[in-house]
This record gives C-alpha cells, structure tokens and sequence, in this order.
C-alpha cells in the first residue's frame, strides 16, 4: 500500500500489522493511510491515520497469541470497543494514551472520524522469550482493563523515536531498531506482565571468541543492516542477553559501537586528501554527505572538513 517503507518486507507473512490490520478496522480506504514496519524476532509497528465516515464495527482479529500495543497521536473522542463480544471503556482517547490488547481476545472497535494511531505487535513467545533470558518466570497475561487509557512516558518516549527513525530509512541503523523493539518488549514484560528478573550480578560480558566474532560480523556491515538477532545467534546467544553482554564488555549498546567504528574508519579514509567526503561518508556506512557530518559532529565536536584541515598541515 501508498506510504509503505521497505521494512515492512521483512516482516513475517501473517499478523495484524500494516495492510492486513487496517482491513480488519476497514481502513484501507481511508483519506490518508501510512504504515511503517519493522521486524525484531516477530515484533511489528504499523502507523494508520485517516478518516472514516461510517460508525460500523469493525471486524473481529482473529485470534492469535499475541498483543497489541496501541498509541494514539490525536484526540479520539467516543472510543467504543470489544473484546470477546464484550464492551469495554467508553470514552475519549486523549492524544499520548495507549491502550492494549489481547489478540485472542478478538478485540473489535467502532472507528469513526478522523484517527491517528500507531500499534506495536508483540507475540507472546517474544515476552517468554524475555522472561527465559532474565531467569524469570513466563508471561502468560499482560495485566489491562480491556479500552482503559494508560498514561505511559517510556511507550511515548519509543514510539516518537520508532517513528523519526522510518521516517529517514536511508540513515536508520538496523541494530538501533531492533535495540528500540526489544526494549519495548522488556518494558511491557517488566511493567504489565510481571517480569520479577533474577539478580544477573554474576554474569559476565561476552565471552573472547563471542567478542571477537561480534565485532567481525558488525565491522563486516557498517551500514548497520545486519539484523542483531543474526549477530547474537551467532555468538549462541538470546538477543536481549547479547545486547547486555556486549555492552558490558565493550561500554557501549551495539548500535552505538556501529557509529563509533563508523567515525574511527572515517577518520582513516580521510586522512587521504584525494577522497572526498562524499567518498569517505558512502564508504563507512553513512547514507551520504550530511548523514555523516550530523554523526560526526555528534560525536566528535567537530566538521570532517576541520576535522581534516586540522591534520593535514
């Protein structure tokens, strides 16, 4: 569909994310209809906005052993829902709220109007999955009162940078967004589902030939594309307990290490002044000129071009 990003094709072939969840809620046709989506193991985000004419229920998603996490971007007034041909709350979804929902519930609402939403689909296997690498007990509900408003700053916090991060797909790095999709899952696990992780003091950081293996697979794909789920199996390792280990080895999360080696290599490449930044930028993962001047500023404190200049008196 129009507004489609190029992750969403990595996505697994069934769930309610992006086109098929906007058929359920009969948004297909709606005025305006953008969708982004990412995968992380079988975690999903889809953004739908609009405006629909007609209050009709929608029809029911079908079951399946999963969760939806949805976030509203405006005021929607007169929210009406179901779960398992039940009611739930009715009232106004304030711009911020999220609410969840269980898909095996067949939750089903009432769209009317204009809406602005965006959703995380989380598996329950991806929850266990968490609490398995925690040392902790299995998840089988997320504690919700079925259309009840949650007032939640670290689901807002994620979905605002989720959502500038598709918005530039030439500059987002891979590993970043699978960092913010299991971060999600963790705070949702801790937060509603219970999670009561162990004490993980004794744990170490990687083993030798875990790091080692690590940084070759990383240093082998500056663009940041790689999926880490690929980088963790191969160190036969959970994602979530690879990205802790690998940081407290290295002192730094996975997708911030790929930056930082990406600014060492630069710094490398220019120190031949007949390569041009345009040159050096392509060649160390950046998706151009002014994607790797913004990093490197960041980074550095200073331009490549002063940078440069600076060394090469």
């Amino acid at each position: 569909m129009k507004g489609s990003t190029d992750l969403e094709s990595r996505l697994p072939s069934a769930g309610a994310y992006g086109d098929r969840f906007a058929s359920y809620f009969k948004l297909a046709k709606a005025s305006v209809f953008k969708t982004g989506s990412l995968r992380t193991g079988e975690i999903a985000y889809t953004e739908t906005s609009g405006y629909c004419h007609k209050p009709e229920p929608s029809v029911p998603v079908p079951p399946e052993d999963a969760f939806l996490v949805q976030t509203q971007l405006q005021d929607y007034p007169n929210h009406i829902s179901w779960e398992d041909g039940r009611p739930g709350i009715v009232g106004t979804l304030r711009a911020g709220h999220t609410i969840l929902r269980d898909l095996q519930r067949k939750p089903n609402a009432i769209i009317m109007g204009p809406h602005h939403t965006v959703h995380f689909y989380i598996p329950r296997a991806t929850f266990n999955t968490v609490a398995e690498d925690l040392e902790a007990r299995s998840i089988s509900e997320l504690a919700y009162v079925p259309a009840q408003p949650i007032d939640d700053d670290v689901i807002r916090g994620l979905i605002g940078t989720v959502r500038a991060a598709i918005k530039a797909p030439e500059e987002t790095n891979r590993l970043f967004l699978d960092h913010l999709m299991m971060a999600a899952a963790v705070h949702l696990a801790q937060t509603y589902g219970g999670l009561k992780p162990r004490s993980l003091q004794h744990r170490g950081g990687l083993a030798p030939w875990q790091a080692r293996l690590a940084i070759e697979l990383l240093e082998g794909d500056l663009t940041g594309q790689l999926p880490l789920k690929d980088v963790a199996a191969a160190c036969k390792l959970s994602v979530s307990y690879f990205s802790k280990a690998f940081c407290k080895t290295t002192g730094l999360a996975p997708h911030q290490w790929l930056l930082y080696r990406r600014v060492e290599r630069a710094k490398s490449a220019m120190i031949n002044e007949k390569t041009t930044l345009a040159e050096v930028a392509l060649s160390c993962g950046f998706s151009d000129q002014s994607h790797f001047t913004r990093v490197f500023v960041r980074l550095v404190g200073t331009s490549p071009a002063t940078w440069r200049r600076a060394r090469n008196l």
